[in-house]
């Protein structure tokens, strides 16, 4: 830990990396075949990744227990992205059994048909770079806001490819700084900084990246995207 902390070189590749390596390689091209070629989803692409980690504690010379114990802790890291689907959906069933969808698109869509196109792209890109404050998982975002951003879009005269680019831009670039997002604290973390420090440097380059995305999200609707 000292020799790392101190800019020290880490232990050497070994035949041992280089295979768990080659294990990930390995199964991104199977899977991108699969997609594209078989047209895999999720069931299909989870049982690759299952290979992937089964092949990857072969070459690290695991024992079951090892790679039992992996697993599990593993998967405990992805309980809280769980969760938050589960409840985002259960949100959505809920208020499409109140019918409280319709009224909530119909509110939306009213304050956003007085918009030109380029204004609505940009309101959605806000919204979804709050809700990431919110909900930092990204299925869970999506799972929460695209029942709603989608039909959205249809109704405002957006195509629901800009409405899924704006969503992908606000759940993107916000995980820059994102005090929510486990994966974001968990680097600082392991880099021995503190969120302070880390705002401290990286605000600068978020704004350069809000506006990049609002003018690309805006260069959609002028160029008609999607259409």
């Amino acid at each position: 830990d000292t020799a790392e902390a101190d800019g020290a070189p880490g232990p050497p590749l070994t035949l041992r990396h280089l295979g768990v390596l080659l294990s990930l390689l390995a199964g991104i091209v199977v899977m991108v075949w699969g997609i594209g070629a078989r047209e895999w989803y999720v069931i299909e692409i989870g049982a690759v990744f299952l290979g992937i980690g089964l092949l990857a504690a072969v070459f690290a010379a695991q024992s079951p227990t090892e790679t039992a114990t992996a697993f599990t802790e593993g998967a405990r890291e992805l309980l809280s992205a769980a969760i938050v689907i589960g409840m985002a959906r259960g949100i959505v069933l809920l208020a499409a059994d109140l019918r409280l969808l319709d009224p909530a698109l119909h509110a939306a869509a009213s304050g956003l048909a007085e918009l030109h196109g380029v204004a609505s792209i940009n309101a959605m890109f806000v919204f979804q770079s709050l809700v990431n404050f919110l909900v930092p998982s990204g299925s869970g975002q999506a799972a929460l806001t695209m029942p709603i951003m989608a039909p959205l879009a249809d109704l405002i005269g957006l195509t629901r490819q800009q409405a899924v680019l704006a969503f992908q831009f606000g759940d993107g670039f916000t995980n820059l700084i994102t005090p929510t997002s486990a994966v974001l604290m968990g680097c600082i973390e392991a880099g021995r900084c503190r969120y302070e420090e880390w705002f401290r440097f990286a605000w600068r380059l978020q704004i350069w990246l809000l506006v990049a995305g609002a003018v690309l999200l805006s260069l959609t609707v002028v160029f008609g995207y999607g259409r």
